[in-house]
């Protein structure tokens, strides 16, 4: 049986915790995108 070297394992098992804390960053920017699109349209609707 090969065991893992230790800094393999180290990663993989904070990768899970890696990876969610990315998918919280682009999730934040993308209701940051979400809200200054609303908000430019906003802008335009008020020009016409």
């Amino acid at each position: 049986m090969r065991t893992m070297p230790r800094q393999s394992m180290r990663q993989s098992s904070t990768a899970p915790f890696t990876l969610m804390h990315e998918i919280h960053k682009l999730e934040h920017l993308q209701d940051q995108l979400w809200e200054e699109a609303n908000r430019a349209l906003k802008a335009l609707q008020k020009e016409r």
